[in-house]
C-alpha cells in the first residue's frame, strides 16, 4: 500500500506545472539555482554571403546605428588615439586589406574619418585598464574583467562573455559572410570563426598595460581577430600574434579544424602561449604572475574565496574549466554548453554583484557551424542560435 501511494504521489508530482521564476533582470538571484526570464532567446542573423567588404561595412554600420550603438568617445586623449589609429591602419593594410576595405566603407557611411572609427575601437579597453595605477594588491581588485574560454583538441572552441548587467541587450546580431561568422559589436566583428580557425577574446589587462611611444607594430583587436579567423592553423595565428601588440594586451583562445589549440596572451614581444593539456586548454583573465601575487602559497581556502569574489571568480573559473577538460569523458558541443551553465563559470547577479554572464558561444570547425546564446544561456528556454557556413 505504501509503495502504491508513493508511485501515485510521484506520478502526480510529474504532472504539476513548473512555475516560472518571478525574478526579473536586476534582481539578486540564488548562487546555485539562479533563474529569471531571458531578455533575448534568439540572436538576430544577417546573411552577407556573397557581399563585398565594402557592402559588409555598410551592413555593419546600418546595424549598429539602428540598434542605437554609439562609437566610443575619445575623451581628452583624442589626439593620442588618432595618432595610434593612423599607425594601426598601416598595419591593418599589411595583414588584412579586406578588413580595411570594410572599415573604410563603414567610416564613409557614418561620415567620419577612418582614423576616428579605428580610434573608437582602441580607447575603451585602455580606459578600463587604466584603473590600475600601482602595484598594490588593492589596485587589482574589483576591476571589471570576466569571460571564460576553452578549446578542445577536436576543433571546438567557445566562451562565456561576462560584462556588467546593463550591457545585456535584446538585439544581439550575428553576421555571416563567405569567410567569417561573428557578432556585430562596437562597429565591427570581434568574436568570430572562420572556416579553419575559431577565435575567442578575453580581457587580460591589469598588470600588462603598455606605456610606450613606439606604436610601429600596434594593431587593433578586431583586425587581429579577423585576420586570425581567416588563417588555416593555430600555428599561423601564434606567428601573427608575435608580430604585433595591442594597446591593452588581450588573450585569444583559438582552435583549428585539425585539432590544434592554444590560449595566446597577445603582448608583442611578451606574447605567451598556453597549451593546456592533451585534451584542451582553458583561460580566463589573469596572468600567472597576477595569480601568484593575489594568491601566494599558504593562502587559506577562505581567503581564496574572498579574493575570487573580488576578482569576478577569475581563478575559480579557470580552475573549474581546466578540471572540466581534464575529467570530462566527452569533448562535445553539449559538454561545453553544460560547463557554460555551471558555477563558478556562469555568473549571475548575486549579493549585489552585477558583473554577470551576458552571452556564450561555441565555434564548431568540424561542421562549420556557430552556436550563439544572445543572453546568459542559463536563463534561455530555447537552445543556442545556430548559423552555418553551408
Amino acid at each position: 500500500m505504501k509503495l502504491k501511494l508513493l508511485v501515485t504521489f510521484i506520478a502526480a508530482a510529474t504532472t504539476l506545472p513548473v512555475l516560472a521564476s518571478d525574478k526579473t533582470i536586476g534582481d539578486n538571484l540564488p548562487y546555485f539555482n539562479a533563474d529569471r526570464p531571458a531578455i533575448q532567446e534568439k540572436a538576430l542573423i544577417i546573411d552577407a554571403t556573397g557581399k563585398s567588404p565594402e557592402e559588409i561595412g555598410v551592413i555593419i554600420a546600418k546595424s549598429s546605428i539602428e540598434r542605437g550603438e554609439e562609437l566610443a568617445s575619445l575623451g581628452d586623449n583624442a589626439e593620442l588615439w588618432l595618432d595610434i589609429a593612423l599607425q594601426a591602419v598601416k598595419n591593418i593594410e599589411k595583414i588584412n586589406p579586406d578588413h580595411l576595405r570594410m572599415l573604410k566603407s563603414q567610416a564613409n557611411y557614418r561620415g567620419i574619418t577612418l582614423e576616428r572609427l579605428v580610434a573608437s575601437t582602441i580607447a575603451p579597453d585602455y580606459i578600463i585598464d587604466s584603473a590600475v595605477s600601482g602595484d598594490e594588491l588593492s589596485d587589482y581588485i574589483s576591476l571589471p574583467n570576466g569571460c571564460t574560454s576553452l578549446a578542445f583538441n577536436n576543433g571546438l572552441v567557445g566562451q562565456t562573455l561576462d560584462w556588467p548587467l546593463d550591457s545585456i541587450k535584446s538585439d544581439t546580431t550575428l553576421l555571416k559572410s563567405d569567410t567569417q561568422i561573428g557578432e556585430i559589436a562596437d562597429g565591427t566583428l570581434y568574436q568570430q570563426m572562420g572556416r579553419n580557425v575559431g577565435v575567442t577574446i578575453t580581457h587580460l589587462g591589469r598588470m600588462s598595460i603598455q606605456s610606450t611611444a613606439d606604436y610601429s607594430n600596434i594593431i587593433t583587436l578586431d583586425a587581429l581577430a579577423s585576420t586570425a579567423a581567416r588563417m588555416n592553423s593555430v600555428e599561423e595565428v601564434i606567428a601573427l600574434a608575435k608580430q604585433y601588440k595591442l594597446v591593452v594586451p588581450m588573450n585569444m583562445t583559438v582552435a583549428d579544424k585539425n585539432g590544434d589549440y592554444a590560449a595566446i596572451n597577445v603582448a608583442g614581444e611578451d606574447t605567451v602561449v598556453h597549451r593546456g593539456n592533451d585534451k584542451g586548454v582553458a583561460f580566463t583573465n589573469h596572468s600567472d604572475s597576477l595569480r601568484a601575487k593575489l594568491l601566494p602559497e599558504g593562502t587559506s581556502a577562505q581567503q581564496e574565496t574572498e579574493v575570487n569574489k573580488k576578482n569576478f571568480w577569475t581563478f575559480a573559473r579557470k580552475d573549474a574549466a581546466e578540471n572540466f577538460i581534464r575529467y570530462t569523458p566527452e569533448l562535445t558541443v553539449e559538454s561545453m554548453k553544460y560547463l557554460f551553465n555551471s558555477k563558478p563559470v556562469n555568473l549571475s547577479k548575486y549579493n549585489g554583484d552585477e558583473f554577470v554572464t551576458t552571452k556564450a558561444f561555441i565555434w564548431d570547425l568540424n561542421t562549420g557551424c556557430a552556436e550563439f546564446a544572445p543572453e546568459n544561456p542559463l536563463f534561455m528556454k530555447e537552445d543556442y542560435t545556430k548559423v552555418c557556413f553551408d
